[in-house]
């Protein structure tokens, strides 16, 4: 298959899917409605000759929310009836939520993962995400984790994480677009200035 638009939606009725099937596809991302069917990830979208094939298969694809025959911790899930929003695992015991308003959430206990470029879950709908929670229990906040969204109002709801520093490369936040809110009278937030921004 050839040209593809930049999303495909394979039906929950799909039970098996050929090697190649999608040779050489110039798809984003491929959104899995049902049980996982028989496939080979590593040949589903690469070329018999081996090249424009994803390092890793699994950055680009959608899997349903709650459904157990794709594993337990998906990078990025879907629920085809709830249309706009999207979930997925970002960390040990972590988890993100964008809701159809732009609501980025992470929530769960332990540090985010480290990211290269543009690899979190979110990835595809940076643009819109409008704010995010980061709630108790968040340890630290992963390379590259904020970088690429648009302007964000940022919201803690627990004790200062551990950052990447505006001021070394791969930090967490662009200190132009993102707006920082913090609880009051939580005193692990006095080192905020020279960290943040």
């Amino acid at each position: 298959c050839y040209g593809f638009e930049r999303d495909v939606i394979i039906p929950a009725n799909v039970k098996e899917i050929g090697n190649y099937a999608f040779n050489n596809s110039t798809t984003d991302y491929y959104y899995f409605a049902g049980d996982k069917p028989t496939i080979d990830l590593d040949k589903f979208n690469g070329s018999k000759e081996g090249y424009f094939e994803f390092s890793n298969v699994n950055d680009r694809i959608f899997t349903p929310r709650g459904n157990e025959t794709w594993g337990e911790k998906q990078r990025r899930q879907w629920d085809p009836e709830v249309p706009g929003e999207y979930w997925g695992y970002c960390g040990e015991g972590l988890e993100w939520h964008l809701d159809t308003e732009g609501n980025l959430t992470i929530n769960g206990t332990g540090r985010m993962e480290d990211y290269t470029g543009m690899g979190h879950g979110w990835e595809p709908f940076y643009s819109d995400v409008k704010t995010v929670t980061i709630e108790a229990g968040i340890e630290y906040i992963g390379k590259n984790a904020f970088v690429y969204c648009g302007t964000i109002d940022v919201y803690f709801e627990g004790n200062a994480p551990e950052v990447v520093a505006a001021d070394e490369s791969d930090h967490s936040f662009n200190p132009q677009k993102a707006t920082i809110y913090y609880p009051v009278l939580n005193d692990s937030w006095e080192i905020v200035d020279g960290k943040w921004n």
